[in-house]
Parts: C-alpha cells; structure tokens; sequence
C-alpha cells in the first residue's frame, strides 16, 4: 500500500496519468484480492480501501484542475479585489485605469476592448 502512495505521489509530481491510474488500480487489486482471504485481513482490507478512496479524490481534484480554463488560473488578482479599470475610467480616474491596464500588459498579457467588455489573455510569445 505505502508503495501505491508512494509510486501515485510520484506521478502526480511529474503529471503522469498513466501512472496514477496504475497506482489506483494496484490498490484496488490488492483490495479484491484481501477481501476473498478473510483469515488473513487483520484489518488490512479497510485500510487499503481508505488509502483507495484517498487517491481517488487526490486524482479527481487533478483531474478538475486540468479541466479548468487556463485562463482562470492565471487571472488577474485585480478582478476579484481592486476596481476596474472600467470603472475607473466611468468614474473619470483616467490615469488609474492607464496604470492598471499599463501594469497588466507588462504582466505579459493582451486586453481587447470588447462591446461586453475588457476582455483578456495571455499575450503571444515570440
């Protein structure tokens, strides 16, 4: 068991899917194997089965982080805290709006103006 944590550890460090998978499903064999010896569980089945459980969740959670919009891992702490430089400038505070939108294009991303709204991405590499 500690040897699946430690192999499924591991490939969640290098992101390895294969390998996470593989750990998981280790687990799982060992489980159905201890639950058909009942002499020789001593516990060990319901252990094994909470470590399971335990990797499972650790591999939904990467697997819903892999899932998300790039873009909403790197979104700007300003949207969620500061005022916009939209409203800024609604509230004519010209020169704090230039500085906020100054500071995110240096930040290495692009903002187009959009009839929605100020729309934003990561800017292109060269």
């Amino acid at each position: 068991m500690t040897g699946c944590e430690a192999r499924f550890a591991d490939a969640l460090a290098c992101a390895d899917v294969d390998a996470l998978v593989r750990a998981v499903l280790e687990i799982e064999a060992a489980v159905a194997r201890w639950a058909g010896d009942t002499e020789e569980d001593e516990g060990g089945t319901e252990w094994a089965r909470d470590v399971l459980r335990s990797l499972i969740v650790r591999l939904g959670r990467a697997a819903g982080d892999g899932l998300r919009d790039p873009r909403e891992a790197r979104a700007p702490p300003w949207t969620r805290s500061s005022p916009s430089a939209p409203r800024l400038r609604s509230a004519g505070e010209y020169g704090a709006a230039d500085a906020i939108r100054a500071a995110l294009t240096a930040a290495g991303l692009e903002l187009h103006d959009t009839p929605d709204g100020t729309q934003w991405e990561p800017a292109a590499t060269s």
